[in-house]
């Protein structure tokens, strides 16, 4: 197998919660991809203009990083040609336009080192919980989600 380099493949691994693949889901009127909700979701993108036939080593290192990571895989889409590909890209990309359509939106861009990478979320959740200020319609009416690039912990809020 080819050899892969972990923090190249994880540069380009888009995250994306389950509040915010719910609150695109519902945005663009779609169902949930998979037949199980889960926690955390992640775009992988692989290209390459190799043809796998003629240079395997593209092929084989997609397989080597699978085998890698493959304990921490619970479900899983390999969309079946371009359109397929570009509807996972579209939930992606509409996360921001489903927040500003859920309501008024507080948006923030901060970089994180990737251990504590979704900290911030959670932290923001238990402060929006523990508030004294809000009412709990309020409370329950915030949606704080967070959805990222993890290699280079970008992370959306």
């Amino acid at each position: 197998m080819a050899k892969i380099n972990l923090s190249d493949i994880l540069h380009a691994v888009e995250f994306i919660d389950n509040g915010s693949m719910k609150l695109v889901l519902d945005y663009r009127k779609k169902q949930d991809v998979f037949e199980t909700e889960h926690p955390f979701y992640a775009i992988l993108e692989v290209a390459s203009n190799n043809d796998p036939e003629v240079v395997p080593e593209e092929s084989e290192r997609l397989l080597s990083f699978i085998e890698l990571v493959g304990d921490h895989i619970l479900d899983g889409i390999l969309p079946q040609g371009e359109t397929q590909a570009n509807t996972i890209w579209d939930l992606r990309e509409n996360i921001a336009p489903a927040s500003t359509n859920y309501g008024y939106t507080l948006a923030y861009d901060v970089s994180l080192g990737s251990e504590s990478f979704y900290n911030l979320v959670e932290r923001s959740k238990e402060v929006i919980a523990q508030s004294t200020s809000l009412t709990e319609q309020e409370k329950n009416n915030i949606l704080t989600v967070g959805y990222g690039h993890i290699g280079d912990g970008n992370l959306h809020l």
